[in-house]
């Protein structure tokens, strides 16, 4: 084991654990047991909205303060979250974990990537290995998803759904204890400036850089189709299936897409990622099947192809950024993409509600072009 991954090891291991949480497998169906129905779509806009208000001071927390203490804050949500949905029975309750969910994505967004970026420039004096790192990373997140929802599925057979609540919280209380072991880089330490400063200088690089508008567009629909697809994969399987087990299975199979898509991360070349972007294009009209097995294909396709170029674009992004305010640049990023997802995921719902599920899919369908469009794009770009 070299002196990054060493490093890294703690985060690695803490990402692992709070990634094995298994109520992600299954809470859509279990907010559709509590009542939700057609309104899961603006309980889950509600979080992004959450979210969205916290994902840039968040990030400039991250880059003022500290990027470790700002990933335990995210964990402390996580297991408020865990906790809050093992004793909830209305979906009011459940609104309270969405809450407290929220507020853990928008803490966790840019944090770790920015840790990593700064680890490896820091250690190395380059970020040539940093898709390497970021990689594994989220190789971590994959494999502990997968296992999560496999494990899921093994309890739902024997236990009340609930159960994947409670089973869940001793991991989560892990990944607190790995995380204080994390030792974090300092270069965004460099140089203390004002909260105001450090705001301006963070809104500056991240928009005032012309040649930095389609890498935000790629990741921003990137994010934006990977949470689509994520957020209704289980519900898509619903009317396809009556097996809770089976539906946790199949989830195990698009979580899998993100250690896949952390092995291929550091592989890609441009015209790897131009095939990729017309794949997902492709890929997505799947989805209008009513077939169990082509619409799982279609999910996993386009989880992999949204992971792989959240990667990918993340380290063409990140060389323009400088460390003093790259947590809070990813996470505007990340906030244009729960923008963009609160919009749809709305939509998507309405759609739901009133037609079905299989024609809201022209929405990811949509996503899916137009970031194949912009991948071709911001290739075409790079070579002028």
């Amino acid at each position: 084991m070299n002196l990054v991954h060493r490093r890294l090891l703690p985060l690695y291991i803490s990402t692992f654990l709070e990634r094995s949480v298994f109520w992600y497998a299954l809470e859509k169906v279990f907010m559709d047991e509590l009542g939700f129905d057609a309104s899961i779509g603006v309980a889950i806009a509600y979080m992004y909205a959450i979210n969205m208000v916290l994902e840039v001071p968040s990030g400039i927390l991250a880059d003022k303060w500290s990027r470790k203490g700002t990933a335990l804050v995210a964990l402390f949500s996580l297991l408020l979250a865990t906790t809050g949905g093992a004793l909830s029975t209305t979906p009011m309750h459940f609104m309270i974990v969405l809450t407290f969910w929220g507020i853990y994505g928008a803490m966790t967004s840019g944090t770790k990537q920015a840790i990593v970026y700064d680890t490896v420039l820091e250690m190395e004096n380059s970020d040539a290995n940093f898709t390497k790192y970021y990689g594994i990373q989220n190789i971590c997140e994959g494999v502990s998803l997968t296992l999560g929802s496999l494990l899921a599925s093994g309890i739902i057979l024997f236990l009340p759904i609930e159960a994947v609540f409670y089973c869940s919280i001793p991991a989560v209380v892990l990944g607190i204890v790995a995380l204080f072991f994390l030792q974090e880089p300092k270069l965004h330490k460099k140089e203390e400036a004002s909260l105001f400063s450090q705001t301006k200088q963070t809104i500056d690089e991240a928009i005032r850089q012309p040649q930095l508008y389609i890498l935000l567009a790629v990741l921003v629909l990137s994010y934006t189709l990977m949470r689509l697809i994520s957020e209704y994969a289980q519900l898509w399987w619903l009317p396809l299936t009556s097996s809770l087990a089976l539906i946790a299975i199949l989830g195990s199979m698009g979580e899998s897409s993100r250690w896949v898509a952390g092995h291929f991360g550091d592989r890609m070349n441009n015209t790897r990622l131009v095939f990729l972007g017309c794949t997902a294009a492709v890929a997505s009209f799947l989805l209008l099947f009513t077939n169990l097995y082509l619409v799982t294909i279609a999910i996993v396709v386009l989880l992999i192809i949204s992971f792989i170029f959240s990667i990918a674009f993340a380290e063409k992004l990140n060389k323009h950024l400088s460390s003093e305010v790259r947590a809070g640049a990813i996470s505007m990023v990340s906030l244009l993409a729960n923008i963009a997802a609160i919009i749809l995921l709305v939509a998507f719902g309405f759609i739901l509600k009133n037609v079905s599920m299989f024609a809201a899919s022209w929405i990811a369908i949509a996503v899916a072009t137009f970031l194949a469009a912009c991948v071709i794009k911001s290739i075409q770009d790079e070579k002028q």
